[in-house]
């Protein structure tokens, strides 16, 4: 190898130097490029499943939230729960749309449009309950809260006609029925 390196003349050397430093970045940049093709595929790949994931969280807050004030719905029977409700579901729908637009496999299209479908059973069992609260309230207000005080009177009017009697067991009982009637 020395004796052919040693026929070749200085001007062949420094090509030849060049020509082996030009291979290797040739090399160099061969695999660099199908390295950065690579990331970027991968971080293609990445952001659509950070922006899909992050929808999807912004799904199940919404949906949470919703749950929240069904709760307090549930508990307090206020219009104010009833609009938090609506807003938060409606957000929810349209999270869940724009999900849709941002999976590609069919299983995740699938889940969020059974989600979708289970949200809509969901409100229209909420729907349902506050009907159900507005007939309560309806009966209350026109039934138990017009005749409850007027048994009220009629059994403290009893009690008390058995109190003059010098009825005991009768005045007793009297008071443990309106005691029960409070109670109720």
């Amino acid at each position: 190898m020395m004796s052919f390196l040693n026929r070749i003349k200085i001007s062949g050397k420094i090509a030849i130097g060049f020509g082996a430093v030009i291979l290797l970045l040739l090399a160099v940049a061969s695999v660099s490029i199908i390295g950065l093709q690579g990331a970027n595929s991968d971080f293609k790949r990445y952001r659509t499943i950070a922006l899909q994931t992050n929808q999807a969280g912004r799904v199940q807050a919404n949906l949470l939230e919703t749950r929240l004030a069904v709760k307090n719905f549930v508990i307090n029977g206020s219009k104010q729960a009833i609009d938090i409700v609506n807003r938060r579901a409606n957000n929810t729908r349209n999270f869940v749309k724009d999900l849709l637009k941002l999976v590609d496999s069919p299983e995740k299209k699938k889940l969020a449009a059974d989600s979708n479908t289970a949200l809509a059973t969901y409100l229209d069992s909420f729907q349902k309950v506050t009907q159900l609260q507005e007939t309560r309230n309806a009966l209350v207000l026109k039934t138990l809260d017009v005749v409850g005080p007027q048994m009220e009177k009629k059994l403290t009017q009893i009690m008390s006609s058995a109190y003059a009697d010098d009825d005991a067991e009768s005045s007793n009982n009297a008071g443990l029925t309106l005691r029960n009637l409070l109670l109720m």
